[in-house]
């Protein structure tokens, strides 16, 4: 009986939101894989709660560059003064939205991709054109006083280009915000 009421005090407490809450080790062996059960489930429910949490950071983080360069061009944009230049900020805040939208899949992939149930895309990539494409988006965002070029031997390499794109992008940031 004791058993019983210590399951159900720790189902009560995991029901009130508390993931912490685990089972006690049971003396009965009737219920003590009961409590093991109810532990694992615990575990896993708190994981997905830690997933969903990083999910969301994840996705207001990385909204925020593209969002910035929209701003960015469309203050440019006001201060245009002929057509190309103003068709050259229109095809980068194409090029961004664009990126919001490949960015919000990627989120909703992230969780995905976390538990192993989305499949990489893979291609290989001439890595001093990828660098320069990369190069070309960060510039706007770039601290006047810091310099953004490219040192790379030519080559391929094989990777998932939005993934690498979303995790070279958080490096640069990084950098652009602590490097001094």
């Amino acid at each position: 009986w004791q058993s019983l009421i210590a399951l159900r005090s720790t189902a009560n407490q995991l029901a009130e939101g508390d993931l912490s809450a685990r089972a006690a080790t049971l003396k009965s062996p009737l219920f003590a894989p009961l409590g093991s059960v109810i532990n694992d489930m615990a575990t896993a429910l708190e994981r997905q709660v830690e997933t969903r949490q990083a999910l969301a950071h994840a996705v207001a983080h990385e909204l925020r560059t593209p969002v910035a360069r929209l701003r960015f061009g469309l203050s440019m944009l006001d201060e245009a003064e002929d057509d190309d230049e103003r068709q050259h900020y229109r095809e980068g805040m194409e090029r961004d939205l664009t990126e919001l939208d490949e960015l919000l899949n990627i989120s909703l992939s992230y969780a995905r991709l976390d538990r192993g149930e989305v499949a990489l895309q893979y291609e290989t990539v001439d890595l001093n054109e990828w660098f320069d494409d990369l190069i070309d988006l960060m510039q706007p965002l770039r601290p006047g006083q810091l310099q953004l070029s490219l040192d790379c031997q030519p080559g391929n390499a094989t990777f998932d280009r939005k993934l690498m794109y979303v995790a070279t992008r958080n490096l640069l940031l990084n950098a652009f915000k602590y490097a001094a």
